[in-house]
C-alpha cells in the first residue's frame, strides 16, 4: 500500500496542474504579480498592511497588481476590494481607494469611497466591500476636481484604452496615524486573498511492495484536515510558441519577450511561454522587436499577445 501525505516534509512532490480555483486564490506573500510600492506596504497573516501614516495626507503607499496589464479596460467584467482602515482624526477621505493606470500609465481611473453618491461603507475598524463595477469613478482626476461619472459611463468611453496596473492605494489623501488593511482584491472571476492560508503542499510516500493492492491513504499534518483533493482540467496550459510579427519592406533584427515581468525563452523569431501547471488566469506576454528599414533606420515595434489558461 502506498501513502500520500499532506506535509511538506518528502522529496517527490505531486503535481496537480490548473489546481488553483479562480474562485480563491490565496496570496501569501509579494511578489509577481503583487508587489507594494515602498516599504510601508507588507503581507501579513490578517493581509496587506498599509502604514501606519502619521500625516496621510503627505505620505502613503500602494498594492499594485500586474496580472491584467496588457488587457483593456473594457476586458474588465468585474471588480471590487475589501479593506478595514482607521484614522486619529476620523476622517472618511482616509478610506483607501482604487486605480487602474491606463496607456503606459499616461492616464488613470480613480475610485474613491468617500466620493460615491450613496457612499460604500466608509465606516472605520471594520472590513468594507467596495464594489468598484457597481460604483462611480473619474478619469484623469485624482484630486476630485469634477464630479464622479458612472463607472459604466467611463468603462464605455475608455473601453479600448490598454490597462498597466491596477493599485489599491492608502495615504496620499487625509486622515493622523492612518493605517490600512486589505483583505481581498477581485478581478472578474479572481478573488486573491491575503489572509487565507496557503493551500496544503502534496506529496506522494514510496510505492507500496510488490503484489500490494495499490490502494492509497492520506494522511493530514495535525495543521491540515484530510479532504478530498479534485484534479482540475484546464486549457491552455500547455508551452505556447509565439513569433514576433513580420513587417513589409523591413528587416528583422531581435526581439526578445516577457511574461510577468520574467524573460522569456528566444530563439530567432520564435518566442516560447512555458504555461504547464499554471494556475487559471491571463498571461500576457509583452514582445519587443527591431527592425531596419530600407534606408537603414532601426525601429522598435512593442507589441502584446494576451494568453490565458482556463479551468473546470
Amino acid at each position: 500500500m502506498s501513502k500520500i501525505y499532506l506535509g511538506i516534509g518528502l522529496a517527490l512532490v505531486l503535481v496537480f496542474c490548473g489546481a488553483a480555483s479562480a474562485a480563491t486564490i490565496p496570496v501569501n506573500q509579494l511578489s509577481g504579480d503583487f508587489q507594494g510600492t515602498n516599504p510601508s506596504v507588507a503581507s501579513t497573516n490578517d493581509g496587506v498592511q498599509f502604514g501606519p501614516y502619521a500625516n496621510g495626507g503627505a505620505t502613503g503607499g500602494s498594492l499594485y497588481y500586474s496580472g491584467f496589464n496588457g488587457r483593456t479596460l473594457g476586458d474588465i467584467s468585474a471588480l471590487s476590494y475589501v479593506a478595514r482602515y482607521n484614522t486619529d482624526n476620523d476622517t472618511p477621505v482616509g478610506a483607501p481607494y482604487l486605480r487602474i493606470f491606463l496607456n503606459d500609465d499616461a492616464d488613470d481611473v480613480i475610485f474613491s469611497p468617500n466620493t460615491q453618491p450613496a457612499p460604500q461603507a466608509v465606516d472605520e475598524d471594520v472590513d468594507n466591500a467596495y464594489d468598484v463595477g457597481g460604483g462611480t469613478a473619474r478619469y484623469d482626476d485624482d484630486p476630485g476636481n469634477n464630479p464622479d461619472e458612472p463607472w459604466a459611463t467611463i468603462q464605455t468611453a475608455h473601453a479600448s484604452e490598454v490597462i498597466s496596473g491596477i493599485y489599491v492605494s492608502a495615504g496620499f489623501s487625509a486622515g493622523l496615524n492612518l493605517s490600512v488593511l486589505l483583505t481581498h482584491l477581485g478581478v472578474n472571476a479572481d478573488d486573491f486573498c491575503f489572509n487565507c492560508p496557503p493551500p496544503p503542499v502534496v506529496v506522494v510516500g514510496p510505492a507500496g511492495p510488490p503484489g500490494s493492492s495499490g490502494a492509497s491513504t492520506i494522511a493530514a499534518t495535525p495543521s491540515i484536515a484530510a479532504s478530498t483533493i479534485a484534479k482540475q482540467t484546464c486549457s491552455g496550459d500547455s508551452v505556447r510558441k509565439l513569433h514576433a510579427p513580420k513587417r513589409r519592406g523591413q528587416r528583422f533584427l531581435t526581439t526578445r519577450a516577457t511574461l510577468r515581468g520574467k524573460a522569456l525563452k528566444v530563439s530567432g523569431r520564435t518566442i516560447t511561454a512555458d504555461l504547464i501547471c499554471r494556475p487559471e488566469g491571463n498571461y500576457n506576454v509583452r514582445r519587443t522587436s527591431r527592425y531596419r528599414t530600407h534606408s537603414g533606420k532601426v525601429v522598435t515595434i512593442k507589441t502584446t499577445r494576451n494568453l490565458s489558461v482556463v479551468c473546470s
